[in-house]
């Protein structure tokens, strides 16, 4: 759930994005950004653990500080990733698809398209956790497995002009660096929707988010390696298709188009496991009675939140 809610669109123009910035010595930005976020891992792992509730952060933050923090962590919480983000990859993967299905450039089929998708995703969360996140992993499965097999060709490309060498960056210029890169590592707070359904939650969170956050960190670096070391100066200006391109270099033709394919699986993974870990947020705030306690229910055959997961969110919130 971790690495389906991190590694989405992002990936793919983050290496250009930063080597625009800070050159051969974008690695350094990844290293420092990597080292902060490993420290919010922990943070997450720690508090997870104390309080293993489904609701993720809102659960944490109404534990820790009362009711009042813990509304509006969850609200502002649930408008970020159930709403305004998902509407934006549920946009971004209709984008992505249309050259193979120009149908969906018109408005009618693409309000049906994404109101299918959702309904969907309702159903398949609705009929249990366990199933869902099996989705997910597959399509987890589907996006990772090219970006790792191009960042396998790391050691047969590498050039020694795409490490980082004095003059190293201004600290002005590593920081903005960095906190760009931030977003590129967002959504590990996401996946702690599911907290409270985890088997023995005093291992399986920290070894969760921490492995993975580790993992996300080592892909994110062999693919900034590899994408500089195939394209050279032509990193600066490939943009989002940094990571096409430089499969494209490597492996010819038949690798761009599957590597831009994957772009596609890894919107799909974000929101199937956005879909079964945001509910979680509604349901729990639900059942606490700080939103309707409609919200807080739970289907009687599937035991399944399944009026927090049948908004979170709505096809209309998604149109608009």
């Amino acid at each position: 759930a971790v690495i389906n809610c991190v590694v989405g669109a992002g990936v793919f123009g983050l290496p250009a994005l930063i080597a625009a910035d800070l050159g051969r010595n974008a690695l350094l930005a990844l290293v420092l950004c990597a080292a902060l976020v490993f420290c919010i891992a922990l943070c997450f792992a720690e508090a997870a653990t104390r309080v293993p509730a489904a609701g993720g952060y809102y659960a944490i933050a109404a534990r820790a500080f009362g009711p009042l923090a813990g509304s509006l962590t969850g609200s502002l919480g649930w408008i970020a990733n159930g709403a305004a983000g998902n509407a934006g990859v549920a946009a971004l993967l209709l984008a992505l698809l249309k050259p193979w299905f120009p149908a969906l450039g018109i408005p009618v089929v693409a309000f049906l398209a994404i109101a299918f998708t959702y309904i969907g995703l309702a159903v398949l969360n609705i009929r249990g956790v366990e199933t869902a996140l099996k989705v997910g992993g597959a399509l987890g499965v589907a996006k990772l497995v090219p970006l790792a097999l191009l960042s396998l060709a790391l050691p047969f490309v590498l050039r020694a002009d795409a490490l980082p060498a004095a003059p190293f960056p201004p600290i002005g210029d590593l920081g903005s660096a960095t906190v760009l890169m931030m977003f590129a590592f967002m959504g590990a707070e996401a996946a702690l929707g599911v907290c409270g359904e985890c088997k023995a939650p005093s291992r399986t969170i920290p070894r969760g988010l921490l492995v993975a956050t580790a993992g996300i960190a080592l892909l994110y670096g062999a693919l900034m390696l590899t994408s500089a070391s195939a394209l050279g100066p032509a990193l600066v200006t490939s943009g989002a298709n940094a990571l096409p391109e430089a499969a494209k270099a490597i492996f010819g033709g038949w690798a761009g188009s599957l590597v831009s394919l994957t772009a596609a699986a890894a919107m799909a993974s974000i929101l199937v496991t956005d879909a079964t870990c945001t509910p979680r947020v509604l349901f729990a705030m639900g059942r606490d009675g700080l939103i309707p306690r409609r919200f807080g229910l739970v289907h009687a055959r599937f035991g399944t939140p399944y009026v927090a997961v049948a908004h979170s969110p709505t096809p209309s919130t998604v149109n608009t």
